[in-house]
């Protein structure tokens, strides 16, 4: 389990820092100088410099890794990746990265040992189904199945999941009201106007 994303520079230990993951979940870090020799902006640069290298060996090496990548291995990627960057200004999690991987429970549950790459768009409405029979409306259903497409973006964008499977996934219509076995979210009811009057 890696992520080829470095976390936000920061200071650490009187040093320009960033970490990622390796593949067996350990966080590593890397230097880019003291803070009383190096410049923020000098640090920057360096941080730059890094990244273009670092992340065109990560995408050779990953386009022979990913051949074999199977959907529970993607959602464990995307995690290590969330992590990191959905964090609030103050730098703790936001929980976003817990809804991302929440709405892929069902999809890894369902096929995690599919290859990514064998991934069918039956697989995900079987997927969308098992939402729908648990009970969750319709709109939280679209939301989930929205999560699942961004997850594979995602992934194609870093060319470890084919193009054509992220495809598939788009070409899958959204639950429209009243044409779907989902039920509909709640509505809410307007505040008693007495109620306004008390607050």
């Amino acid at each position: 389990m890696a992520t080829h994303e470095l976390s936000p520079m920061t200071m650490n230990k009187g040093y320009w820092m960033s970490s990622w993951y390796d593949r067996r979940g350990k966080r590593r870090w890397k230097s880019f100088g003291s803070v009383k020799k190096v410049t923020k902006r000098e640090a920057e640069q360096r941080r730059r410099d890094f990244c273009r290298e670092w992340y065109a060996s990560s995408q050779i090496r990953d386009k022979v890794d990913s051949t074999g990548l199977t959907v529970s291995e993607l959602a464990d990627r995307y995690h290590v990746f969330a992590r990191e960057h959905y964090r609030k200004r103050d730098g703790t999690p936001s929980g976003q990265a817990a809804n991302m991987l929440h709405a892929m429970r069902e999809l890894t549950d369902l096929c995690g040992d599919t290859k990514v790459a064998d991934l069918m768009a039956m697989d995900v409405r079987e997927c969308r189904e098992i939402m729908i029979e648990k009970g969750l409306s319709r709109t939280t259903v679209n939301g989930r199945i929205n999560r699942i497409r961004h997850i594979f973006k995602w992934g194609a964008g870093r060319d470890i999941v084919p193009p054509d499977i992220f495809n598939k996934l788009r070409a899958i219509e959204p639950l429209r009201a009243g044409r779907s076995k989902a039920r509909e979210p709640k509505r809410r009811r307007p505040l008693d106007r007495s109620v306004i009057d008390r607050t």
